[in-house]
């Protein structure tokens, strides 16, 4: 919601001018200070669809359906909308609009890789069959990897044909240079796959030893930031995806090797008698070098995944790159093995995978989220400034439009000190300590969830439990929490709800 919010404020502003303004000076997000969330958030993919709704909203060639929408259980009815005219219609579906381009490159890479236009149908047919391994699109479609994956697809097709070029043109650089930089400008966590760490020392020192601390504790007790688990690898040999990329690059990486080795005996009889045209396609390190690309790439992409789940999705799409290998001149005959993976895909778990992806139907439902928030708009007044655990925070600004000190963009380091400070209220101090500290943060309301005492996603990894970390002197105390439901002084309780 943190990101679809600022979207909806550009395309609901009085002028473009206005909304760019309240974006680049927001004092709204992390009250009081005032930050340029266009920079902060790379938030570059809202301002261009945002700009572009305004403008084709401008010729009046939208529409939107609408309609009520009786809930029961005691609920009152809600208007829905649907159609380009509706702003969140016109936002996910550029999304994926976008997500088709990459479709579409990706095929390309697939074929550039195996040289055959079956290779490009293995491996959009393997994306699909593992497409809940591959992309988080269909649930969470405003995450920033939705807006940068699909350039990196798009580099790694301009890399693999420069590769396959005698000589390279400036042209290919400049090309592989601008997907570069429209990679990186999405995603603050662009970096990973391009090996720059910045930021993320703390997180990766944590992975290779004893080292740990609330930040880390905070990052890593989420299952996407996670050593990845068994069973993600046992879904992607269930489907073939795993062993069939295996058992490519082992027969390709062996031909490879073979020639190099072939070549290299050769050498010196051939030295003189070779035109220069010929030195590329008898240099195997130089006419294989786009596979030998792909595969390093999957190998640093493995390790990359398995010390944070959330990476596979650069992992698992290298996997289906890989496989179209399968139906290149240098596997086994391709149409059999083509044909063969193709059956055992389709006979394999489609009932699963229509499950998942074609019969999918009902909404979203979170009544006491919903009672908060029309607490929240009816009962506190517009520069009311609130605090609370990071998700909570973001549907808070964009329902309500309230001021809030903290939220889900946990990268940057005095978000994450200033959210340390929030998430008192979930250590073991007093009530009165975790009172003054967000008295000081000019915080109005906190929003306590009494779950996030208890919760526990895996030992030591509750709330309390990380402040453990570094707060001794509390160690075995009551939670604050569990206090101020008992006692809520020296708060003032104004709202609850189960």
């Amino acid at each position: 919601g943190l990101y679809y919010s600022y979207y909806k404020s550009l395309v609901e502003a009085d002028t473009w001018m206005n909304g760019m303004t309240d974006m680049v000076r927001d004092t709204v997000t992390e009250y009081p200070d005032e930050i340029n969330t266009l920079q902060r958030f790379n938030l570059y993919p809202e301002v261009i669809i945002g700009s572009i709704y305004r403008y084709l909203k401008s010729f009046g060639i939208f529409t939107r359906v609408c309609y009520t929408v009786n809930r029961g259980s005691n609920l009152s009815p809600v208007q829905s909308c649907e159609g380009m005219g509706e702003p969140i219609f016109f936002y996910v579906s550029s999304i994926f609009f976008l997500s088709g381009v990459m479709m579409a490159a990706f095929f390309l890479l697939c074929y550039e890789v195996s040289g055959n236009i079956l290779g490009g149908l293995v491996g959009v047919i393997a994306y699909f069959y593992n497409h809940g391994e591959c992309t988080r699109v269909q649930w969470t479609p405003p995450l920033r990897e939705s807006f940068s994956y699909p350039f990196l697809i798009i580099q790694m097709l301009v890399i693999t044909r420069t590769l396959r070029l005698r000589t390279v043109a400036k042209s290919n650089c400049g090309m592989i240079a601008l997907s570069t930089v429209l990679f990186m400008l999405p995603w603050q966590f662009a970096q990973f796959a391009l090996l720059t760490q910045e930021h993320i020392g703390d997180l990766l020192r944590s992975k290779f030893s004893d080292y740990k601390n609330f930040h880390t504790m905070l990052y890593t007790c989420a299952a996407e930031f996670d050593i990845m688990a068994m069973a993600v690898y046992v879904k992607l040999s269930k489907t073939l995806i795993l062993p069939v990329a295996g058992l490519c690059v082992i027969t390709v990486g062996l031909q490879i090797v073979i020639k190099l080795y072939n070549a290299m005996c050769n050498e010196s009889a051939e030295e003189n008698e070779q035109e220069t045209n010929d030195a590329f396609e008898m240099d195997p390190l130089r006419s294989e070098s786009h596979i030998i690309y792909h595969i390093v790439q999957c190998v640093a992409f493995c390790i990359m995944a398995t010390l944070i789940m959330r990476l596979k999705l650069f992992f698992t799409p290298q996997l289906c790159l890989l496989s179209s290998l399968v139906a290149s001149e240098k596997a086994i005959p391709e149409l059999v093995l083509f044909s063969l993976l193709l059956d055992l895909c389709l006979s394999k778990d489609i009932q699963t995978l229509k499950s998942n992806l074609w019969n999918v139907n009902g909404e979203y439902s979170n009544v006491p989220m919903e009672e908060l928030m029309e607490w929240i708009q009816k009962n506190t007044p517009r520069d009311a400034a609130f605090a609370g655990t990071m998700g909570t925070m973001a549907t808070v600004k964009l329902c309500t439009g309230r001021l809030i000190v903290n939220h889900p963009h946990y990268e940057h380091e005095g978000l994450r000190n200033r959210t340390k400070l929030v998430y008192q209220i979930y250590s073991r101090k007093s009530p009165k300590t975790a009172y003054n500290t967000l008295k000081k943060l000019k915080i109005n309301y906190v929003i306590m969830e009494p779950n996030q005492c208890q919760q526990r996603p895996k030992a030591g990894c509750s709330i309390p439990e990380l402040f453990d970390l570094e707060d001794y002197r509390n160690r075995g105390s009551t939670s604050t929490c569990d206090q101020l439901i008992s006692n809520p002084k020296p708060f003032k309780l104004v709202f609850h709800n189960n």
